[in-house]
């Protein structure tokens, strides 16, 4: 009997550990794709976490350039004296009030009798402003024209010679090409003008016509007055009021003349 409840004993310790073994071995089974799982989240997690701090990295850096370059334009600003700003702004008075060319402008912002800045200012005033020289000599050429006519040879002399307007060959050609092309241009514009029959200029073509003045101490001149097919006309008067004439001037300038009868002359 003994041995029979010895054996039993045993055979409860058997299925017992057995029992431990299959529960461990599931526990084992359950576990191990939930810590798979968690491993590979925090790997995603961490490599997010460096993305967005690379990133922040990139903006800081970014930032901090920005930052740099606006301190760096500042302080070369701020690094420039008073007297080349000074210099500067006396060239861009120069510059608005007449035509100068860079190496007359440099005169007179150094010379004694000028503004008298230092070399280095006029130098650094000369680099910094915004002039177009070859203008500048068209305009300088236009005033010469303007006041005294001159040959293209003299006016070249005077826009490139040390004591006239010291610009450039190259730039006294620029400004001698182009003064005739506006000569050319107005002469045009005035031909054009004297040959359109106005009411300021009717009575020119008449005069012209008579080959003299109008007589106004002998006759009294009404005003032109245009036709409906574009000719101008106007008559004529005694000092008594009667009737003396009329002209008619057609649109290309030609006269017609009649008397008090109305009679072609």
């Amino acid at each position: 009997m003994k041995k029979v409840l010895f054996l039993l004993l045993v055979s409860f310790l058997v299925l017992g550990a057995c029992g431990q073994e299959e529960s461990k071995s599931e526990d084992k089974k359950d576990t191990n794709p939930s810590s798979k799982n968690d491993k590979k989240k925090e790997e995603n997690n961490q490599s997010n976490d460096d993305k967005k701090e690379e990133l922040n990295k990139e903006d800081t850096d970014n930032n901090s350039e920005s930052n740099s370059d606006s301190s760096n334009e500042f302080k070369k600003d701020n690094n420039i004296s008073r007297e080349y700003k000074n210099a500067l702004n006396s060239a861009k008075n120069y510059q608005r009030a007449m035509p100068m060319s860079k190496a007359g402008l440099y005169e007179q912002l150094t010379s004694s009798a000028g503004d008298q800045y230092p070399e280095e200012a006029a130098q650094y005033a000369i680099d910094n402003l915004d002039a177009d020289y070859k203008e500048n000599a068209l305009k300088s050429a236009k005033n010469y024209q303007d006041i005294m006519p001159m040959s293209n040879s003299q006016l070249f002399k005077q826009l490139t010679s040390d004591a006239g307007e010291k610009y450039t060959q190259e730039e006294a050609k620029y400004a001698i090409d182009n003064i005739e092309n506006n000569q050319s241009n107005q002469d045009a514009d005035y031909e054009d003008d004297t040959d359109t029959v106005t009411r300021d200029n009717v009575m020119d073509f008449v005069e012209t016509y008579e080959g003299e003045t109008l007589d106004t101490g002998t006759y009294t001149y009404k005003e032109p007055e245009q036709r409906e097919n574009g000719d101008w006309g106007f008559a004529f008067y005694t000092k008594d009021g009667d009737l003396a004439g009329s002209y008619i001037v057609d649109d290309d300038g030609n006269v017609t003349k009649y008397d008090e009868n109305g009679v072609e002359e």
